[in-house]
Formats: structure tokens, sequence, C-alpha cells
């Protein structure tokens, strides 16, 4: 499948309805699986920025013929994140749920009271005083990887992105960040089981039985090296690695959400960076300007989150029969927002394609609601520090030749290698970025 024949599928769909007509209850568009099944928008991300288009033009609200509801307006999407009567835990039979038990106690999939004390629980880990430390490890980081990246050109992907949101990630937890490695890749599975890649049953249990032994991993790891990480959470050290996966206990839901922090904390940083590199060099004037004015750095990492988010979708679930605008919505129905279409949505930013640095406006990128993302500060602080350190020492810097290849991981989008260089000394000079409003 490419993205030209799922925007054929879209436009040979029926037109949506005028306004007051019902939406129908099924589309004869089949656009989420193959959009989110295999690396479709890493390999065509132009053809699929035409299809988000398209659709938040044509469709703003319509439902797959998966039979999920999509919603590509930025307003129904704030509504949809914003508004508790949409759920982040699916309805699942209580058989089914045992099996999933390990990722349904996630705060990522907890809903209500119970998502705010699973908040609470593990908000001390981003207060201001680990923070303040956490941050100075991130710029000594930072500048020792960048003082060691080649002279005239480098794959920020391999060098930057797989590397510097991991070791930030352990220390966050309290580990040394030399475990990074080896963390990521026993927490790949995790990964790949909350990317909403439609997978079979098969593959599902699989990656479950994978992410046990991730968690199981994790906690015996933190109880060995990071006590004081764990007795800072009020979590014994010995009880966590003994009953992480005790399901239906308080230490198993600890050791989960310790192991999709880790998870959540590298792969936003990892995905975003590879993101934010890519379109800050292809972007005419932007990387001069930064290099120029780093005051401006903060606003542009917003800026191009919006224009880029690593998670292109997010899901919630209908917890009661609702009314989504003027469609009626069953309990248990599934809403897709297209985060990265709502971004760019006409009737909520002016020039939505345009990098404007004075743009003040919210956006989706790093979710919405209840569960808006935890260490959002944490991720636009690592990216603006390497923006900072990159453009100290590269004061132009463009994509060059060499194959840089995208990443996808279901709705999660970004960068496995990304070559950059320094262009050369007759390139053309570039036109200015869009100025903010005076």
């Amino acid at each position: 499948m490419s993205a030209g024949l799922l925007l054929a599928e879209h436009e040979a769909a029926p037109a949506g309805p005028a306004p007051g007509q019902a939406v129908p209850r099924r589309d004869d568009a089949a656009i989420l699986t193959p959009l989110f099944q295999d690396d479709l928008i890493a390999r065509e991300r132009d053809g699929v920025l035409r299809l988000y288009k398209a659709l938040t033009r044509d469709r703003p609200l319509f439902r797959d013929a998966n039979g999920s509801w999509v919603v590509s307006s930025f307003e129904q999407g704030c509504a949809v994140l914003s508004d508790p009567a949409y759920v982040a835990q699916p309805p699942l039979p209580a058989e089914e749920a045992a099996v999933y038990a390990p990722i349904l106690a996630t705060m990522l999939l907890r809903d209500g009271d119970a998502h705010a004390a699973l908040r609470r629980h593990f908000a001390p880990l981003f207060k201001t005083q680990r923070m303040d430390r956490l941050h100075a490890f991130m710029d000594q980081d930072i500048a020792t990887c960048v003082a060691a990246l080649p002279a005239s050109a480098f794959d920020a992907g391999a060098s930057l992105a797989h590397h510097l949101p991991a070791r930030m990630a352990c220390v966050l937890m309290g580990l040394a960040p030399e475990h990074a490695p080896r963390l990521v890749a026993l927490t790949a599975p995790v990964l790949r089981l909350i990317s909403g890649t439609p997978l079979p049953p098969t593959s599902m249990l699989a990656l479950l039985q994978a992410s046990r032994v991730a968690i199981q991993a994790l906690a015996t790891l933190m109880a060995r090296q990071a006590p004081a990480t764990l007795h800072y959470l009020d979590i014994d050290p010995h009880a966590l690695a003994t009953h992480a996966l005790s399901d239906g206990t308080e230490h198993a839901s600890c050791a989960s959400n310790l192991c999709l922090l880790f998870v959540a904390a590298y792969t936003t940083s990892m995905l975003s960076l590879g993101n934010t590199l890519a379109l800050a060099t292809q972007r005419p004037g932007l990387w001069t300007q930064m290099a120029q004015e780093p005051s401006r750095i903060p606003r542009t990492v917003a800026e191009l989150g919006r224009l880029a988010p690593a998670a292109q979708a997010l899901q919630r679930y209908a917890a009661h029969d609702l009314t989504l605008g003027d469609v009626p919505l069953r309990a248990g129905e599934p809403v897709v927002v297209m985060v990265a279409a709502a971004n760019r949505d006409p009737r909520a930013f002016e020039h939505p394609d345009e990098v404007d640095l004075g743009r003040h406006a919210r956006t989706l990128t790093f979710g919405a609601g209840p569960h808006g993302c935890v260490g959002v500060g944490l991720a636009r602080r690592q990216l603006g520090g390497l923006l900072a350190a990159l453009t100290s020492r590269y004061p132009r810097l463009a994509p060059l030749a060499r194959p840089s290849r995208g990443l996808q991981i279901g709705t999660f989008l970004g960068y496995d290698r990304l070559w950059l260089g320094v262009p050369a000394e007759s390139a053309k000079a570039p036109a200015p970025v869009r100025q903010p409003n005076a």
C-alpha cells in the first residue's frame, strides 16, 4: 500500500455529510490499518501529509472501515482528549483483560481516579530538585556528544537520537547511563505493544510475554542499583523485584509503570529529536536564525513539534453513549485522534504548513487533558539543549544526499538514520523564516 493509494481510497469514498446531516456508521475507506501497520508514513512522509490535509478538509470526522471513528479536526481532537468521557483503557472481556494486566495497570491506560493516583505517585520523579540534577547531566552529555561529532558530516540518528534520550531516561530512573543500550533492547516489545500497531492476536501474546520479561528485568535492576529512587517513590525495592509480575498487586503496578516511564521518556525524546533536526535543517533560513538568535530555540522546538509530532495519532474509547459534535457514539466505540493532521488544521492554525515562530497556539503534540505527557518539559529541555549545542558548533547545517531512513513503530514516527552536514560555501543564501507579528 502507498500513500497515493490511500489518498485515492479516501477520494473514492462517499463525500462527507453536509452540515446537519448524519455521519454514516461506517465508511468504505480503510485508512488506519495500512497507515499504522508497516512503515508507510516513514517511507512517504509528503504523501501522507497530503492525505492528512485531505482528511482535515473533506472529512474531519468519519468512521473508518475498521470501525474506529477518525478525528482530524483540531477542535474535536482537543474535545476528545480533554473530556474524561473518552477513556484510554479499551473495553475488554474479563479473561482478555487478565492477559493484558501488566499493560492495563499503567497510567497510559488507566482512567479517572486510578490514573490520577498513579500520576501523583510518580510525580516526584519530575520535581524541581531532581530535574535540576538531570538537566545538568543532559547538558554535559550533550556537550560531550556534540564535541565528538565529525566536523563536516554525521548521522544524527545513530549519533544523537539513539544515544542521548536513552541515557537521559536511565538517569531519570536513578540508573547509570551505561545501562541504556541493554534497556532499550529489552523494552522494545513494550514500545511495540503500546504503539498502536495493528497486530494479530498471536503476535500480541508474544509481545506481552516479552514485555513481562522486560518489566521483571527493570524492576530487578532498579532494586539492585537504584534503591534510593525507589525509596524516594515510597516503593520497597525487595518487594518490587519479588512481586513485579504478581498481577493485581501494588508492586506489580509500580513495576509496570516504571517500565512505561522509561519507554516513554526514551521514545518521546528519541523520535522528537530526529523529527526536529530534519525539519530544522530542511526549512530555509531556520538553522541560521537559531544560530544567530539562540533565544528563538524554545519557540522553534514547539513549532517544529507541531509540524512533526512523534505520536501521529492517539486512541480513546467512548466510556458511555455520547455525542461528538452532531455524531452519536456508542459505549466502547474507538476514537482515533489524528494528531499530525489536527496540528495542521487550517481552521486552528493560520498558514498551517509554515514555520511561524510567533505562533503561540495550543497543539496536540504531547496530548491533552488527563493523559497529557507528564515529561513534556523534560523532552523539550533536551531538544532545546541539543539545538543550542549544535547551532553553536555548526552555524550552518543541511541534509546530505546520503540516504536517511525514517523510523515508524505503529503510530510513532521518527528517524533511524538522518545524515546532516555542513553545506558548501557556495550554497545559495537561505530565505528568511516567517517572523513573529510585531
